[in-house]
């Protein structure tokens, strides 16, 4: 509709401990006679179960590698906004991180988004910290990756405690993004 190019880039890293792809070739040749139904439950209990089991073992493993991550995909980011001429025809890059790939994203870009909450310019846009739109779909991440930026936004706008409240600061500082502010960094997560 908007004739943009949009690039998607999803981030996953499971960061297997087992070889999943071995255990799926053992089952269809040694168990494929018993059934889907064995086979796929000999898949889950021997593969599916000790990956989950090592969650807390990966984990500080994907917090290493997303600085490593991030330098990648800004690099991607600067060939495409390289590759645009006329920018009212810009291409759009939305980075999609889940689980592990969530919390490489909320590690790596967490103190790149502090910095341009701390730099932005009420009344301004503020930029993606990558690409147009980075999503975290259920990030495997602590709490303080969120309340920091939080913490840092309450620093520059004054939330009021209700909205009938008639603290005129708070009024003022309503225009610290424009009523045009595109979503630039969102955290979908499950309860």
């Amino acid at each position: 509709d908007c004739d943009y190019t949009v690039t998607a880039v999803y981030v996953g890293w499971r960061g297997a401990r087992v070889d999943e792809r071995a255990i799926e070739a053992f089952a269809d040749r040694n168990l494929g006679f018993l059934g889907r139904k064995v086979s796929g439950l000999f898949k889950v209990a021997v593969g599916d179960v000790p990956a989950a089991l090592t969650l807390f073992d990966r984990k500080p493993i994907s917090e290493r590698i997303a600085p490593s991550v991030v330098a990648s995909l800004r690099h991607v980011d600067r060939l495409l906004k390289r590759r645009n001429t006329d920018a009212s025809k810009a291409d759009r890059m939305i980075v999609i991180g889940h689980s592990l790939g969530g919390n490489i994203l909320a590690t790596g870009l967490n103190s790149a988004m502090i910095e341009q909450i701390r730099l932005h310019k009420p009344g301004e846009i503020l930029q993606s910290p990558l690409g147009n739109l980075v999503i975290m779909l259920n990030p495997a991440a602590e709490a303080w990756k969120w309340t920091s930026l939080q913490r840092e936004m309450r620093l520059h706008v004054r939330f009021p405690e209700n909205i009938a409240d008639k603290n005129q600061g708070a009024k003022d500082e309503k225009g610290f993004f424009p009523p045009n502010q595109p979503p630039v960094f969102i955290s979908i997560t499950s309860a």
